[in-house]
């Protein structure tokens, strides 16, 4: 049967659904960080995980095992939009920070907020129909990029590990929960059933491979997959059977691991958890025709308008570090990889991670 599926991935190369480099991409991050981040490297982690990057733009990842392996298919689409996340998360973070310390800006907090939602919005043409998703940041400085690839490596040990997590915990076997846990608690009401809890039980899998010196910076692995999915459930996604909630998922991670976490870490969570409330409070009761509509020509205004003040008000930063230039670089290529459907190279390889 692997064989069979072995050879279904190799037909998909062929066929054009199936992006090796893209796979042999996001690994290299993953084993990056695995060398000073996790319990495992990994390489062990994944030993018996195939993972496939699929040439599409939907925001997805599953796994499917066969016998003692198993396939993590993670889709462009969901790479992509982690990248813009990410990166308009670190322009939206230095604008707000700028309002909160009084300094000079052409927006009132009204309408910074007008303009995030609305650049916002870009996620969701994206997804509803295929629309080319724009760039956030590449105007970010390359101390701002270092991070940023840092956070996007935790995020993709977070896909591939929540999907590993279901295989470990034996979800693929229907209705098995082996949680000792308490039930979460719901911030925003639905039912719970046996495909629910599993889902809660594969994200917090992921703490269990962080090793005791990561386990403060577990809501920077999370954060920004699970608010993105909370902004497209809000806007596109009815209510799934069988996920439950992003901001229920974020609040029972938030919940499990709070001792571990420094004030700034709840801070942060406890915001994205009730900003997500609070808009779905608003537009509870009234039906999928409240959920707001922002035209593809408005989101991409707004987010101009915020890059233009972004580098208007930008501090020129000190001489960037080797190492900023070379995390710079490889943020850059990553992005431009995805964005562009590029090709690592006839050699195949990937740049050094280390």
């Amino acid at each position: 049967m692997l064989e069979d599926l072995r050879g279904r991935c190799r037909e998909g190369v062929s066929s054009g659904w199936a992006d090796p480099d893209g796979a042999k991409l996001i690994k290299a991050f993953v084993v990056g960080l695995s060398r000073v981040a996790t319990r495992q490297h990994a390489n062990e982690l994944l030993a018996n995980q195939h993972v496939e990057v699929v040439r599409t733009d939907l925001c997805n990842a599953y796994v499917t095992q066969i016998d003692d392996d198993s396939v993590i298919f993670v889709f462009r689409g969901l790479i992509k939009a982690i990248m813009f996340v990410l990166e308009f998360g670190d322009i939206v973070a230095s604008l707000d920070a700028r309002l909160k310390t009084g300094q000079q800006c052409p927006y009132s907090p009204d309408e910074l907020h007008v303009l995030v939602y609305e650049a916002y919005s870009s996620l969701y043409h994206y997804e509803a129909s295929g629309e080319p998703l724009p760039r956030a940041g590449g105007i970010l400085r390359p101390g701002e990029k270092r991070s940023l690839l840092i956070r996007f490596s935790r995020v993709i040990w977070f896909v591939l590990m929540h999907e590993i997590g279901h295989v470990q915990l034996g979800h693929l076997c229907p209705g098995t929960v082996k949680s000792s846990l308490p039930g979460p608690q719901l911030v925003v009401s639905e039912n719970l059933n046996s495909d629910k809890l599993q889902e809660f039980e594969a994200d917090l899998f992921l703490c269990e491979t962080l090793a005791d010196s990561e386990q403060y910076a577990v809501l920077s692995y999370v954060l920004a997959p699970l608010d993105l999915l909370a902004s497209l459930e809000r806007n596109l996604r009815e209510g799934s059977e069988t996920h439950p909630s992003a901001v229920n998922r974020l609040q029972h991670i938030l919940t499990v691991r709070y001792s571990l976490l420094d004030d700034a870490s709840r801070d942060l969570a406890a915001e994205v958890v009730s900003r997500n409330v609070a808009t779905l409070k608003f537009q509870s009761g009234k039906g999928s025709a409240s959920r707001v509509q922002v035209t593809l020509q408005q989101s991409r205004d707004a987010l101009r308008k915020l890059k233009e003040f972004y580098e208007d008000v930008a501090e020129i930063a000190d001489d960037p570090s080797e190492g900023d230039i070379r995390d710079a670089a490889l943020w850059d290529f990553a992005l431009s990889y995805f964005w562009h459907d590029g090709v690592l190279g006839p050699s195949g390889r990937v740049p050094n991670m280390e």
